[in-house]
């Protein structure tokens, strides 16, 4: 009842037919863009960036090599965003393993 002929979310459009103008009811489904170009060019998020992506005594460096992370983190998009979370999630770890990259 869900899917119906590979109409997604059919049961809800069914329920607002009625309610919704056609062009909501037909418009396609559409992820959700978050702006970490504009969020990596912010001055707090470059001075985070800086202080830690930056500083070779990282946790991140126990798991990447400071040179691939250094590439990475010029790009100034998505990934240069998820390594910056990743590195923040590392730092504020408590019962992190050894380092495994020498």
């Amino acid at each position: 009842m869900k899917i119906k002929k590979n109409e997604s979310k059919y049961l809800l459009r069914k329920a607002y037919a009625e309610t919704w103008p056609e062009e909501v009811r037909k418009h396609r489904k559409q992820g959700f863009g978050a702006p970490v170009e504009a969020w990596l060019k912010l001055p707090d998020v470059v001075e985070l960036q800086r202080s830690i992506l930056q500083n070779s005594n990282s946790r991140i460096y126990n798991y990447l090599p400071f040179a691939e992370v250094q590439k990475i983190s010029t790009y100034g998009d998505y990934k240069s965003w998820t390594v910056l979370v990743y590195a923040l999630w590392l730092e504020n770890s408590y019962a992190m393993p050894e380092k495994i990259i020498s």
